[in-house]
């Protein structure tokens, strides 16, 4: 992957804004978005025969699939070109999109903390809300990205937090989700030693917006259904 990213000049060179001294590679994201496309289009459809309220596994998680793909493609054109905010915005809102048109993964409720009520949102709020949550979260998580294996290892805290609270927590237990998050923590761990200082190649954007869309996707999924707002602040504002 460090050959591709020289090759493709997806390189980061020392300037004023950047703590590194020698030219890095970066988009090492892309080895985490092949590994986690791999795991769930090949791998999980050959453990998994059952399907979920009548849908499969690849069904399920192929939009997302998609739509995460969107978003590493556009970090990834940045690394190599920096695209310019527009851009780069558009391409994060068509990956938000296509989640929600082909997946419930979608804001369309959340729920009051200390035994509120369950509050249920329209079509066209929905749409706005998911697609500005995706996209704001995003865009402001991919902002943290500037320290050796930081990404990486909020990442990982936050989605084994979420794995657990998947499980053990959902008004109905989906194992599709919790055994994706899972999947998708595997791909990160593979990736954090490369990552961990001193760094030998970096995220990038393909990896940093690919790594929170996909988190902020399966929070919406089914997180905020779930009667446990405390275990949601503290994985994402510890």
């Amino acid at each position: 992957m460090r050959s591709l990213a020289f090759r493709v000049g997806a390189v980061d060179h020392p300037n004023a804004r950047r703590i590194n001294k020698k030219p890095m590679p970066s988009a090492g994201g892309l080895a985490i978005l092949l590994a986690f496309v791999l795991a769930t289009l090949v791998f999980m459809p050959m453990i998994i025969h059952k399907d979920i309220w009548h849908v499969s596994y690849v069904r399920y998680i192929l939009p997302v699939v998609v739509g995460g793909s969107v978003v590493a493609l556009t970090g990834f054109i940045d690394d190599i070109l920096e695209l310019k905010p527009l851009p780069k915005m558009l391409g994060i809102v068509i990956g938000a999109v296509i989640v929600w048109a082909f997946t419930d993964f979608r804001f369309d409720s959340f729920k009051i903390p200390f035994g509120g009520p369950m509050i249920h949102f329209g079509p066209v709020l929905t749409l706005i809300l998911t697609v500005l949550w995706i996209a704001a979260i995003t865009n402001a998580i991919n902002l943290i990205d500037g320290l050796d294996g930081l990404v990486g290892g909020v990442s990982i805290i936050s989605l084994m937090t979420m794995g657990v609270i998947s499980y053990f927590f959902l008004y109905d237990t989906d194992i599709f989700l919790t055994m994706t998050i899972f999947v998708l923590v595997a791909a990160i761990m593979g990736f954090f030693p490369y990552n961990y200082h001193p760094a030998i190649i970096y995220l990038g954007d393909t990896g940093a917006l690919f790594y929170w869309l996909y988190d902020w996707c399966l929070v919406i999924a089914r997180i905020e259904k779930c009667n446990c707002s405390g275990y949601f602040v503290t994985c994402y504002y510890p």
